[in-house]
């Protein structure tokens, strides 16, 4: 999951899987969701195949940097991303914002298609107390298009997409910059014993609108490792700060899921005091 929850555009937690399965994405300097991070991850578990006998852990997930992955179609989510920093500010106060998203077409047969609306005002008042009336007054619309290619990875799937973060802007998100960027993401494999082998993920693009500030041109590149069948751990660079995390998946049903993300913006504090990011994201596979 992720998956942007600029990732998802307005970054987060990177849902987009942005994730994780995102951000801006659990990304750069908010709590947004755009759920890159989860799609990456999402994208891994339906897609991933293996054309020898061998086994492989369940999935893998990239953290906060934009994916070359789409949402399959009819599968949808909704996401709430917290965090201990509010967005592009020095102070500690504790922030959120909700992210849902809807995957269209075919990205195997001709273009994926998906559509994820983040919300960046979720009901903080003066005082920060709850005020429904706050509830939807800030946020942002993001589309990205997608196309299975061939992998650099022999036997793996890869997909390339182009997408616009906060391609639609509304409320305090009116001031923020849209996101273009383009990406490429493939699955790969790590052995670990004479039958099984860890899976992988790799994402590298560029985008217009990155980094703690969301306001830079710049390039990313993110890995995740599958580490077991209910655990993975990712890192990645988005335009100029490091942040690592930490995703896990349980099954709630059949075709619905959820998973739970752990991740630290600006590891090395180049660009901000560093943050946490805590997303939860609900995924329907067979949404309509």
């Amino acid at each position: 999951m992720s998956t942007s929850l600029n990732l998802w555009g307005q970054s987060v937690l990177g849902l987009a899987l942005t994730a994780f399965l995102a951000p801006a994405s659990v990304n750069a300097q908010t709590a947004t969701i755009s759920g890159e991070d989860y799609l990456a991850y999402l994208s891994s578990l339906t897609s991933q195949t293996s054309a020898t006998s061998r086994t492989r852990t369940r999935g893998a997930s990239t953290v906060g940097v934009p994916s070359g992955f789409t949402l399959a179609k009819n599968m949808g989510f909704a996401a709430v991303a917290l965090s201990d920093r509010r967005e592009r500010t020095a102070t500690r106060e504790a922030d959120g914002s909700f992210a849902f998203g809807v995957g269209f077409g075919d990205a195997r047969k001709s273009v994926g298609f998906e559509a994820i609306v983040g919300l960046s005002s979720v009901g903080a008042g003066v005082g920060s107390k709850f005020d429904l009336g706050d509830f939807g007054d800030s946020g942002s619309l993001n589309f990205k298009l997608s196309r299975e290619v061939t992998s650099i990875f022999d036997g793996e799937i890869a997909s390339v997409a182009f997408g616009v973060g906060r391609a639609v802007r509304w409320g305090d998100m009116t001031n923020e910059d849209p996101n273009y960027y383009l990406a490429y993401s493939s699955t790969f494999a790590v052995p670990m014993s004479e039958y099984r082998d860890m899976s992988g993920l790799l994402t590298f693009g560029v985008g217009s609108a990155i980094g703690t500030q969301e306001d830079k041109s710049g390039a990313f590149l993110g890995v995740g490792l599958g580490v077991t069948d209910w655990l993975s751990v990712g890192g990645s660079w988005y335009g100029d700060e490091f942040t690592a995390g930490v995703s896990s998946t349980i099954d709630l049903r059949k075709d619905l899921s959820l998973q739970v993300g752990v991740s630290y913006g600006d590891v090395t504090k180049k660009n901000s005091d560093g943050r946490w990011n805590l997303t939860f994201a609900l995924v329907d596979a067979k949404l309509f």
